[in-house]
């Protein structure tokens, strides 16, 4: 989880969600806190990567997957609705920074269609976006 995230949920007002899911990973040292993307698995074959992915929350993190020459990334919750594949602006009424969000998904976007990345998204009716 990167550490924007753990460090978000621990000043939250409501810590209902820090108290019943991260302290007790915490303490029993199930949750490794990463700062920035971070190499999970890798291999001469490929990797798979935690990247941030800001704007829903304060530390969204999404996953790149990199295997057999080709790239896919695991968005979470940087797309939820498919209107925001065509117009990146169109804000989610749960992001805790509209602005970020959006440019996040710009971002995510413009390099998906650049290198030829497919977009994984569980959110949208078709999951596997290639641009």
């Amino acid at each position: 989880m990167q550490r924007r995230e753990v460090e978000s949920l621990r000043s939250a007002d409501d810590q209902r969600g820090w108290q019943r899911t991260v302290q007790p990973l915490l303490d029993h040292g199930l949750l490794d806190v990463v700062d920035g993307p971070s190499v999970l698995h890798a291999t001469a074959e490929g990797l798979v990567e935690l990247v941030p992915t800001p704007g829903h929350t304060p530390g969204h993190q999404s996953v790149t997957i990199v295997s057999a020459g080709r790239r896919a990334v695991v968005t979470g919750d940087v797309f939820v609705h498919a209107v925001q594949v065509a117009n990146p602006k169109v804000a989610y009424t749960y992001e805790e920074c509209p602005d970020q969000a959006a440019a996040t998904r710009r971002d995510l976007l413009a390099s998906a269609r650049r290198t030829g990345t497919t977009l994984a998204n569980p959110h949208l009716m078709v999951p596997f976006l290639r641009l």
